[in-house]
């Protein structure tokens, strides 16, 4: 096993187009008749995923996950060459389309939480009119970043706060990580998509 935050060196190159088309046409799962106790989980309730960190070091290849922020965690340390974000609640794959956005914006870790922040909500309106073309996605991101945001990056601070504390190198914690999984995401390499393990599309078509 690697040392705990060495991490291989691996180049992000652009998405194969020929990749990104077949990406594209995934079929979505219909979404759930109703939640698990009514909450779109926005933030990882995993507490300890940092216990699997020398089994996820340097695996590469193709990372399939479900839920919040845990997926950049995992890639941070796996160094894959694609990310599927997979999650039944629409509602998640919306908070990663924002995190597709605010990393592009963001150059460190700090960054990125202070963009979930209330006081970015103005900013982040802006960054919407320019980035994004479809007024109902607009009105939904904005919706999910008004109601989420703050909890959200109080969330990614206490994960921070605790990584350091153990001295665990995270994408929040190593510069080196968070510039990976930022490339990931400017090459096209995080594709954040509504599925579910037991539905019928979805993964079949991953597959």
């Amino acid at each position: 096993a690697m040392a705990q935050g060495q991490v291989a060196e691996a180049e992000v190159t652009p998405i194969n187009p020929d990749l990104a088309l077949a990406l594209q046409k995934i079929r979505f799962d219909p979404k759930p008749p109703a939640l698990i106790r009514d909450v779109h989980y926005t933030t990882s309730n995993e507490k300890h995923v940092r216990l699997f960190q020398d089994i996820a070091v340097d695996r590469g290849g193709i990372q399939l996950g479900v839920g919040a922020e845990q997926n950049y965690l995992l890639a941070g340390w796996s160094r894959p060459e694609l990310v599927i974000c997979m999650d039944f609640d629409q509602y998640i794959t919306d908070v990663h389309t924002i995190y597709g956005l605010l990393f592009a914006e963001a150059k460190t870790a700090p960054e990125l939480i202070k963009w979930w922040s209330a006081e970015s909500q103005p900013k982040f309106v802006t960054l919407l009119e320019q980035a994004v073309g479809d007024t109902k996605q607009r009105k939904i991101l904005t919706k999910i970043h008004r109601r989420e945001g703050a909890s959200i990056a109080r969330h990614l601070g206490r994960q921070t706060a605790g990584f350091k504390k153990r001295g665990v190198a995270t994408w929040l914690t190593q510069q080196e990580q968070f510039d990976f999984v930022r490339e990931l995401w400017a090459k096209g390499r995080v594709i954040p998509l509504r599925g579910d393990l037991t539905g019928p599309n979805t993964l079949k078509d991953i597959g």
